[in-house]
């Protein structure tokens, strides 16, 4: 359902400001272009908005896991619903924000970072990597669940997308760095060396503007998007459900 206003608000949340000015740039090399009903987009940040807090906990308190290598049952679950109510908490602010009704055209997005790395990209295959990401889903889909329990129509509930990195969001800059030619090394660094790295510092707070858009904005391109797709597996179905919702139905 297409707004009269002929905008699609992209709705934003995440760890910081620049996670947050990453995940609209990508959001933004992706979804303009052919294929989009000529929709403008407009951006909408929700810094009230973040997970942080509640990933931090959820890896305190998943120290045991289950028999089948899971954290256990109740952990993931508490870490669902404080989810569900943060999203929840964003539709709100996303909303009041926007001015207008959301539509299915309108997005929600919202990312993590683990804080955990993984020593190379297969090793998000393993269950206390990528049970994370699915708890995420999960929480998205049971955030709808309870919505249209509230006599929410459909069509007025935006597409709510889910990211989670690891260690954090620099392993995006690093994998996009790479369409210029240099070599993928983000994988078995912490979040703290991953930042030294790229910007020189673990202190972003007073990281110059155009020292960021220089050694990160810049390299999110389309082909910085093809190889963030290639490297960080767990970006993979974001990248994809963006490039589907970039088309219209």
């Amino acid at each position: 359902m297409v707004a009269e206003d002929k905008v699609r608000y992209i709705g934003i949340f995440s760890d910081g400001v620049t996670d947050r000015e990453i995940l609209l740039k990508i959001a933004q090399c992706v979804l303009e272009g052919i294929g989009t009903n000529n929709l403008s987009l407009e951006p909408v940040m929700l810094p009230r908005q973040s997970i942080r807090d509640h990933v931090d906990k959820y890896w305190v308190e998943s120290k045991n896991c289950d028999k089948c290598g899971f954290p256990e049952k109740s952990a993931r679950e508490e870490l669902k619903d404080r989810v569900v109510n943060t999203v929840d908490g964003a539709l709100r602010d996303f909303q009041a924000k926007a001015g207008r009704k959301l539509t299915t055209y309108d997005m929600l997005l919202f990312s993590t970072d683990a804080e955990r790395y993984l020593t190379q990209s297969e090793r998000y295959f393993d269950d206390w990597a990528w049970i994370l990401s699915k708890i995420l889903l999960g929480a998205v889909e049971k955030f709808y669940h309870f919505k249209l329990r509230e006599v929410f129509y459909p069509e007025y509930l935006p597409m709510v997308f889910s990211l989670v990195l690891f260690p954090s969001t620099e392993i995006i800059v690093k994998a996009a760095r790479t369409a210029s030619g240099v070599e993928f090394n983000g994988r078995n660094k912490s979040a703290r060396q991953l930042k030294r790295e790229i910007y020189g510092t673990d202190d972003l707070r007073s990281l110059p503007d155009v020292k960021f858009e220089r050694e990160a904005l810049d390299y999110i391109t389309p082909e910085g998007i093809s190889a963030i797709y290639r490297h960080v597996p767990e970006s993979r179905l974001f990248l994809q459900m963006l490039s589907w919702a970039k088309f219209d139905s």
